[in-house]
């Protein structure tokens, strides 16, 4: 999970009580005292995220990895220019 944590007041700080300095620090407005991150944040939705039928080659199932080389090589195929290059 992630928290904001103010090392100055030492306890969790919600996001209402944050602003952004000119160095895009977060700072504490009760106190001042600039904000440390822990955890990791929640990601953006699809950043980075494998879902589908790309989880198959990941789990190693049985011809996924060649299934999923054939798709990679026609998207390539798919572009301009591809055709002949593969």
């Amino acid at each position: 999970s992630h928290r904001t944590w103010c090392p100055g007041c030492r306890r969790a700080v919600d996001q209402e009580e944050t602003v952004i300095n000119d160095e895009d620090d977060p700072v504490h407005l009760g106190c001042g005292w600039i904000l440390e991150e822990e955890g990791l944040p929640a990601a953006p939705t699809g950043s980075g995220r494998i879902m589908g039928e790309d989880l198959a080659a990941i789990d190693r199932l049985p011809g996924a990895e060649a299934d999923w080389l054939a798709a990679q090589r026609a998207v390539l195929s798919a572009l301009p220019g591809g055709s002949g290059l593969l």
